[in-house]
């Protein structure tokens, strides 16, 4: 493992240089710049607080050493300073290059879904197309048909109507089921209707029942006992229709298609600049009458 000396000589290499480095490493590197700070900072309150203790008790010779000790801290907190500010600098730098590439990819994989899509249409489509207006002529057809058929069979005044040319596509209507129909006894309340809870109730001696409910702290008593007639069955369904092919089944033209109109020439205009006084000259005589001023 690197120790923290070699740590912090790599962090000033890397600062020095202007090449581009990832989030990851510009976090990290942004990390160690505000331990270096905060280490710095530290030493630079302990030295002024060691240099300032022994102001009046050191010789010159040890208190130049601890002048030289508080400037050398005071110097390194300069450099951790700068250092933190380019660190942070880098950082920035590199955000901002991850959010351009992300933006990048994310335009990218819209342009060649874009592309993938207008291929598949330009494929697709036409057939499609051809496909549809085949479904649609058919359906007309069976709709002249079914019409004059129908009408015949009521001219006729035998035989059953035929059904609308896309009634199979539909489901038909499900009727209500009846599945069992059975007369159970069960416990009653005082208005005669069943209570709750009927599997838990048991008959004592007396013939009663009693229901004790879990954390209840009172036991239900209940001498009335009903016969009611139980059904089950399955609800009726109505039918479904869907959206008949003629709304459903529309596949637009492939490329837009240019009016028939001639496009016809329109004329704007705007002020394109202050108005400018070409004269100062007083109106002739003339001019002051033809205008309907006084002479």
């Amino acid at each position: 493992m690197m120790s923290k000396i070699a740590a912090f000589r790599a962090l000033l290499t890397r600062a020095r240089t202007a090449a581009p480095a990832p989030v990851s490493d510009a976090e990290t590197d942004m990390k160690g710049a505000l331990d270096e700070l905060r280490d710095a900072e530290r030493a630079v309150e302990m030295a002024e607080n060691t240099y300032s203790l022994n102001l009046l008790s050191a010789d010159e010779a040890r208190l130049a050493e601890l002048d030289e000790a508080r400037r050398a801290a005071r110097r390194r907190w300069d450099r951790a300073q700068l250092l933190m500010s380019t660190c942070a600098d880098r950082l920035t730098v590199a955000r901002e290059a991850e959010a351009r590439a992300e933006l990048a990819e994310t335009v990218e994989t819209a342009v060649a879904a874009q592309a993938a899509y207008r291929e598949l249409v330009e494929r697709e489509l036409p057939q499609m197309s051809a496909k549809a207006r085949a479904i649609h002529a058919a359906k007309a057809e069976a709709e002249t048909a079914t019409k004059a058929a129908n009408a015949a069979i009521a001219e006729a005044g035998e035989g059953v109507p035929l059904p609308h040319v896309e009634a199979w596509r539909g489901l038909a209507p499900l009727p209500r089921e009846e599945i069992r129909r059975e007369v159970r006894e069960f416990w009653c309340n005082s208005a005669g209707d069943p209570a709750p809870h009927q599997s838990e109730i048991t008959t004592g001696s007396d013939g009663a029942g009693s229901l004790r409910l879990p954390g209840a702290s009172y036991l239900h008593r209940f001498t009335l006992r009903r016969a009611f007639e139980v059904v089950e069955h399955l609800p009726a369904e109505p039918g479904v229709q869907p959206p008949g092919l003629d709304i459903s089944l529309a596949v637009p033209e492939l490329y837009a298609t240019a009016p028939a109109r001639d496009r016809v020439p329109v004329t704007s205009m705007r002020p394109h600049g202050p108005a400018v006084e070409v004269t100062r000259a007083a109106p002739s005589r003339s001019d002051r009458l033809a205008m309907g001023l006084r002479a």
